[in-house]
Formats: C-alpha cells, structure tokens, sequence
C-alpha cells in the first residue's frame, strides 16, 4: 500500500510540472518594441549610398563605364519584424562592398506564469570571411539577468524551455550583419511566441503590471 502512495505521488507531481509547460506559442503584452534596418553600398570613388529605417532599409546600385556600359550591380536589404530579422548583400562587381543589418528590441510580459519552448532559427551564407553574423539574447528586466544568449557558433540543439512570470517584464534582442565583396544572407526567427489582442481594460492592466516590472529592475539597477 505504501508504495502505491508514492506512485501515486509522484504522477500527480509529474502532471502539474508538464502542465505548466506552454504547448502552444505563449501569449505575450508587448511594452515597447524598436525595430533598425540598415543597408548600403560603397563603390570607391563612383558611389555611397545608405539607407536606414525603423524596420526595412534597402538600396541597389548600377555601375556604368565613362562610355555608358554596364560594369556591375549592387543591391542590400534588411527587415526587423518583432520575431524575425533578416540581412541580405550583394555586391556583383570586385571593387564594390555592401552591408546590411537588422536588430530587433521587444520588451514585453507573459499574460500567464509557465514555461515556454521557444525555438530559435539561424541561416548563415556568405561568400566573404566572416560576412555574416547574428545574435539572439533573452534578458529578465525585472531581475536585471541574463536568460540565455545564442549566435552562429553556440545555437541550440532544439527547443530553449523558458520559465516566464506574468509580473515580469523581459526584454527580446535579435541582430544579425551581413557584409562584404560578393554576396551574404543572414536571418534569425523565433518562435513559441505570439502578440495579444486584448481588449482596452486588459490593455490597461498588463501595460500597469509592465512598468511595475521595469520600474522594479530600475530599482535593482541603481
């Protein structure tokens, strides 16, 4: 009979851990969001040319000869959505460089405690050493700490299971670069989380359990 009992004991503390794990994407309240782009094209002595925005840059060159013939063609692109960024170069001519980079900031809070599995996707090319970079960092604002970091050389093997607490707020970073003399790509994406629509009252609500978790890390930070 007594080993019954802590059979018993330990399913049922067994199903209230798993329970607690979000199978779905979690549902979060964004706080604040910054969203950069950059992208350019530097042909010595004929062109430079940049473009910057709050979530997609781009710009494309054609290069021409003194007798009007075309010598090459250039093009850089990136995009910063709030789980997804991507960088893309092209340089199609030997004396041409170009770059282009993404970084993402989202600060938010989780309507429930719980533990996400986020996943966390990288794609690298590039035809030029060291040409494209990326990281992807998850930071507790309220308690001033670290979560985890992953880039190109140390990502994860699957899912990264995450404890959230709804009081909390947290802060997303995801940046990647790709530069260089001939062409590079360059994309991280996260998934496991999902934006909420609420309704005003709710808005109201989470955005006053947001700054209480902000104003809770200032704290710890001075």
């Amino acid at each position: 009979m007594r080993r019954v009992s802590v059979i018993s004991a330990f399913v049922l503390l067994n199903t209230v851990i798993v329970a607690r794990v979000h199978a779905g994407p979690v549902t979060i309240a964004v706080l604040h969001a910054e969203y950069t782009a950059t992208a350019g094209i530097n042909d010595p002595g004929f062109a430079f040319l940049e473009d910057s925005g709050p979530g997609y840059a781009s710009v494309s060159y054609n290069c021409t000869d003194p007798d009007g013939s075309p010598c090459g063609y250039a093009d850089a692109s990136a995009t910063a959505q709030p789980f997804r960024v991507t960088a893309s170069m092209n340089a199609g001519y030997y004396s041409m460089s170009a770059w282009a980079s993404a970084e993402t900031d989202l600060t938010f809070s989780p309507l429930a405690d719980g533990t996400a599995m986020l996943g966390l996707a990288f794609e690298a090319s590039s035809w030029s050493p060291g040409g494209a970079d990326g990281v992807a960092r998850l930071f507790d604002v309220t308690e001033d700490q670290q979560l985890w970091e992953y880039s190109w050389l140390s990502q994860p093997a699957e899912g990264v299971p995450t404890a959230l607490s709804a009081a909390h707020a947290y802060r997303l970073h995801l940046g990647v670069a790709s530069e260089g003399s001939m062409q590079g790509y360059s994309m991280i994406e996260v998934s496991g989380l999902q934006e909420a629509v609420p309704d005003p009252g709710s808005t109201l609500l989470l955005l006053g359990m947001g700054l209480m978790g902000l104003m809770a890390g200032r704290k710890r930070w001075q």
